[in-house]
């Protein structure tokens, strides 16, 4: 646990260091271009996303979970998997455009729907390595390379500023090229040995639930933005993107810490082991979002200090749509974990049948919201659904698994929230500076953490000393 621990705490300052000053530069950027056409530019970027299943098929999280168990096997699976998602990124490629050629980017920028589309096709190479590195527990070269694409973006922003999307995209697309020639050249030096594991036809049998669930979730995070453009507009999409990119910084702790204890889930047997590494999870990854959360609620204007174009009325904008999203992000938070045990423990089936319901919802809800109140209605539907789909994990959980919902964690984290809104209230009653405000709904909110016994002062010195309990 002790290096495990010291794992994770390494992973997160990988993405302190960096990812905060991503975010920034990102919304300088913006600034620069225009909510319109960085709105087209987020839109087509979303449809890679959401297509990247394709160059995948599951076969990252596979890798994750089976070779966590078997990891003398890596070096043989490695060749066969290569090879593999080669096909499926030519197959890819060519969805991509076919589907950007029907939605008219094609006609709008064909220079950023190629670079976008072969942006999808390093990601997906990304994450196998990335992938490969949480089987081995190896979290350090985990953690270098979920910073190195943006930390190389920035300093190509920063120098060279980008004046269109289709310049952004294209350096967008040799950044994460690098990153994944990085990665290989870090795996292959340690792994050279060319032998296969299993054939093609075995390794799909094996990795098709993961590739449902791949496509599920990516349709339920990134679908919204491709409604936005296409049933409102650009500039609506502009404005959604530059609240939800904010979501997004914030989502990648969970996505970063996430995926280690999906490795722990998998590779750990003992029940009562199990029933504490979930426990340990909600708090970890549910509490610092919280208190970023706070933040966005009370005083989210303040994030968007750089839009210099951007007019009052748009800033608030902004600020809305950002307070509606963190809703979804704080029970996406305290509830996904239940999702990553599932999945770790042969429960795919049963999640992608609870995904696929959540991408069905929030289409039924962009349909009729967008039209409606544009931006503010995807955002709308995309915290809905997430609370919808927290609730499905705890049913889950409670009636497929052997494992106890812990109830009562989740009942005293829905007090303390409820206790945090009144801090809020408090503090908003009286004309604080902002900071000083902020710092005293932090204090009131830990207040109510350990009178709820949340975590108690034991654990947390366990936590912080690294020491196995």
């Amino acid at each position: 646990m002790k290096k495990f621990l010291t794992q994770v705490f390494l992973v997160l300052l990988a993405n302190l260091i960096i990812k905060p000053s991503w975010l920034l530069t990102e919304n300088w950027l913006q600034d620069r271009l225009g909510h319109s056409a960085f709105g087209l530019f987020a839109a087509i970027f979303s449809l890679s996303y959401l297509l990247s299943p394709i160059a995948d098929l599951g076969i990252n999280q596979y890798i994750t979970k089976w070779l966590a168990n078997f990891q003398q096997k890596v070096p043989r699976a490695f060749l066969t998997i290569f090879r593999y998602k080669s096909y499926l990124a030519l197959v890819y490629f060519l969805v991509f455009l076919s589907i950007g050629y029907l939605l008219q980017y094609w006609q709008q920028t064909l220079l950023t729907l190629i670079f976008l589309g072969l942006t999808g096709i390093c990601i997906s190479f990304l994450f196998m390595v990335r992938a490969y590195f949480q089987a081995l527990q190896q979290f350090q070269w985990e953690a270098l390379l979920s910073v190195l694409d943006k930390a190389l973006l920035m300093l190509i922003i920063w120098f060279l500023t980008p004046s269109s999307i289709e310049m952004y995209a294209f350096w967008t697309w040799t950044t994460f090229f690098i990153a994944v020639l990085t990665g290989m050249f870090f795996l292959l030096r340690s792994y050279r040995s060319s032998s296969h594991l299993f054939g093609m036809k075995n390794l799909l049998l094996r990795s098709y639930p993961f590739a449902l669930m791949m496509v599920l979730y990516s349709s339920n995070e990134r679908i919204n933005q491709i409604f936005i453009e296409q049933l409102s507009s650009s500039y609506e999409n502009g404005i959604y993107v530059a609240a939800f990119r904010w979501i997004s910084a914030i989502a990648m702790y969970l996505w970063t810490v996430l995926p280690l204890f999906y490795a722990r889930f998998a590779h750990t047997q003992q029940r009562q082991a199990l029933q504490q590494l979930l426990n340990t999870s909600i708090i970890i990854v549910g509490i610092p979002v919280l208190m970023v959360c706070i933040f966005l609620w009370g005083w989210g204007d303040k994030l968007f200090f750089l839009f210099k174009h951007s007019n009052t009325q748009e800033i608030q904008k902004m600020t809305h749509n950002l307070q509606v999203l963190s809703i979804g992000l704080l029970a996406n938070a305290f509830l996904n974990p239940f999702s990553t045990y599932l999945t770790s423990k042969g429960y795919e089936q049963l999640v992608n049948r609870l995904l696929l319901i959540g991408v069905l919802s929030n289409i039924v809800l962009c349909i009729l919201l967008i039209p409606l109140w544009g931006a503010l209605g995807a955002s709308t539907a995309y915290s809905v659904v997430l609370i919808m789909m927290g609730v499905g994990y705890i049913g889950l959980l409670h009636y497929k698994t052997p494992l106890k919902v812990p109830y009562k964690l989740i009942l005293k984290v829905f007090i303390v929230i409820l206790w945090t809104l009144l801090g809020l209230w408090i503090v908003k009653q009286y004309a604080l500076i902002w900071f000083f405000a902020f710092i005293l709904t932090v204090l009131w909110t830990m207040i109510g953490i350990y009178f709820s016994g949340i975590i108690t002062l034991k654990e947390l010195k366990q936590l912080l000393l690294w020491k196995r309990k």
